[in-house]
């Protein structure tokens, strides 16, 4: 057995024979998944303190060094260990997952120097946002410490409720300025750390090395594919609403050819649900909801029918 220190732990490694499959098993289970456990509670744990107090130098520090240290921990048993192994050789089709995704070390690839920057450069986003405020619509020159309105609840409330179109439209803009503006330069310099360790597991940049994770090598070709099915009934539904938010908010809302929806008017900081103006733009208002869950009773629908038929239309 091998022990080596690093940031003041202690970690042990076994001689494991890397042509055994029990051996490697046994590894993984007995020495490998404690000890990577354990670093990985360390550092969630460390990342959740500082997030839910996020003004804490210390905790931001805490954080920042255990995500280092879980790094260090996954490289020495990468280097040791993982890198090594024949996936091919391997009979068990589970063992060889799990092999196959332990050997790509993800920022952990990066040195020391690069990393401790992404970690920063992450760290300095999460604090611009985390932190943000806007001030009222109502007055626009507030003080930003004691009058000033944050993300949740107060800026996704009023996206959710108002009506107002300029309201609306200001804090939408706002909140970009006091954040995406802010953050801009740190996450091109993020991008640029991202692809960096994307390179340095064999990847042409992150985008390629997070859809390996899907470990569906046909994602893309799958998606554009769904995507051009269900694109005419989106661009119908889009004009749809389109419509019935000029119906509602009047000259206000741009009368042109584009069939673009302005962002700030869809319930959402991001756009992204279109839940909060269900009642401005259902088509029939006083029709009762559809209650799903009574239709499937009464077509004697169970649990497991219900992923039986899911899993049918997904495959």
């Amino acid at each position: 057995m091998r022990c080596t220190y690093s940031l003041g732990r202690r970690t042990c490694r076994s001689e494991v024979s890397l042509k055994d499959e029990k051996a490697i098993r046994k590894f993984l289970c007995y020495e490998y998944e404690k000890n990577a456990t354990e670093m990985c509670t360390k550092a969630v744990t460390a990342e959740w303190n500082h997030l839910v107090d996020i003004k804490d130098p210390q905790k931001a520090l805490i954080s920042i060094n255990a995500t280092i240290e879980s790094a260090k921990l996954d490289k020495d048993y990468w280097k040791h260990f993982f890198k090594d192994i024949d996936v091919n050789s391997l009979e068990c089709s589970s063992l060889q997952r799990q092999i196959k995704l332990l050997s790509i070390l993800g920022v952990a690839a990066l040195g020391d120097k690069k990393l401790k920057e992404l970690t920063g450069v992450i760290d300095a986003m999460t604090q611009i946002y985390g932190t943000a405020r806007v001030c009222p619509y109502q007055k626009p020159h507030c003080d930003l410490k004691t009058e000033g309105l944050q993300l949740d609840p107060d800026l996704e409330r009023i996206m959710a409720t108002s009506r107002d179109y300029d309201e609306l439209l200001y804090i939408w803009l706002s909140w970009r300025e006091a954040t995406g503006a802010k953050i801009k330069r740190l996450y091109e310099f993020y991008v640029v750390l991202s692809n960096d360790a994307a390179t340095a597991n064999n990847f042409t940049d992150m985008g390629q090395m997070w859809r390996n994770e899907y470990e569906y090598p046909a994602m893309e070709s799958d998606l554009d594919r769904l995507w051009k099915e269900v694109s005419p009934l989106y661009e119908e539904l889009h004009r749809y609403v389109l419509n019935r938010l000029r119906h509602v908010y009047g000259k206000d809302m741009p009368q042109d050819d584009d069939d673009l929806i302005p962002a700030h008017v869809l319930g959402n900081m991001w756009g992204q649900t279109w839940t909060n103006v269900r009642s401005l733009v259902r088509p029939y208002p006083r029709a009762d909801d559809i209650d799903v869950t009574e239709a499937l009773k009464k077509h004697k629908y169970t649990p497991h029918k219900m992923f039986e038929v899911a899993n049918e239309k997904t495959t």
